[in-house]
Parts: structure tokens; C-alpha cells; sequence
């Protein structure tokens, strides 16, 4: 359950929480805003955001510090 950004920069990856890596490597982000279980992360147009899917319905949540989930 990854996925590349379209700039081909970071990738997130879904499963019990939401992380984002940049793609040459590093420490895994948690987006802790995402809560405990999301799955299959898409990257926004923009790459901005990331839509996911937790067990309550699908989600958006943008990658900076304390962005909240907005229903989609």
C-alpha cells in the first residue's frame, strides 16, 4: 500500500497509520492527523494532500504538522 508522488519525491504508505518518506531515503513521517488505520494513500493532483481510506469512510488530509482529516 504505497504511493509515489507525481514529482516523484515522497512516498506514502498506508496500512495501521500514514507515513510519508522521501523517495531517496530518510526517516518515515507519521501524518499523525490520519489516526491509527489508513489505507490504500492516493497523492492529491497538487501533492498537497493525500486521500486515504480508514474504517469509517474515505479521507483527505494535507501532509503538514496538525492538518486535520476532511471527510470525503
Amino acid at each position: 500500500m504505497h504511493d509515489l508522488s507525481r514529482d516523484g519525491t515522497r512516498i506514502a504508505s498506508g496500512g495501521f497509520s500514514l507515513f510519508v518518506t522521501d523517495s531517496d531515503g530518510g526517516i518515515p513521517r507519521r501524518i499523525e492527523g490520519a489516526g491509527d488505520v489508513a489505507f490504500y494513500p492516493r497523492w492529491s493532483e497538487d501533492g498537497s494532500a493525500l486521500l486515504y481510506r480508514s474504517l469509517d469512510g474515505l479521507y483527505q488530509i494535507g501532509t503538514d504538522p496538525g492538518d486535520a482529516p476532511v471527510p470525503v
